[in-house]
Parts: C-alpha cells; structure tokens; sequence
C-alpha cells in the first residue's frame, strides 16, 4: 500500500529498511514517512527483533565505511584443509 492511501490514524510497520535508510540517509522519500508519522496521519510500529537487526546492520556499515578488520588472531586460516 502506498503511504498516502493510509487511513488517518492507521498504522505501519516499520521495517529494518526503513531504519537504515533514515540513519544513513540513502533514500530520501524516507522524510514522507517521518512526516506523516509526526502529524499523527498514523501511527508506526516495530519490533525489539528489528531493532537488534538494524543495530548490527549499523555496526556492520560503520566497520566497512571505517575499513575495520578482524585482529590476526580471528581471522580465518588461509590454508586449505
């Protein structure tokens, strides 16, 4: 459903997606959603479980933008089995 055929007071989940897109701010119409959930046009909803998702998935962005690596001793071993 396209958010502006919600009814006034209706609700949305909220996904892992959406999350991500506002912290990292690649999608721009993520604004319409936070618009409307601010004039109360509906009401949001989420889950603990995509909370704890889209904290890893913000962890794991922040290590690729910061080319983080593994210490020597985490990482796999090269040599073949």
């Amino acid at each position: 459903m396209r958010l502006d055929r919600v009814p006034a007071g209706g609700r949305i989940f909220i996904d892992a997606n959406i999350f991500i897109y506002h912290f990292t701010g690649v999608f721009a119409p993520i604004l319409l959603i936070s618009f409307s959930l601010r004039s109360e046009a509906a009401r949001g909803l989420t889950g603990v479980h995509i909370l704890a998702e889209v904290a890893h998935r913000l962890m794991m962005i922040e290590a690729v933008r910061r080319a983080l690596r593994l210490p020597a001793a985490w990482r796999p071993s090269s040599r073949a089995s």
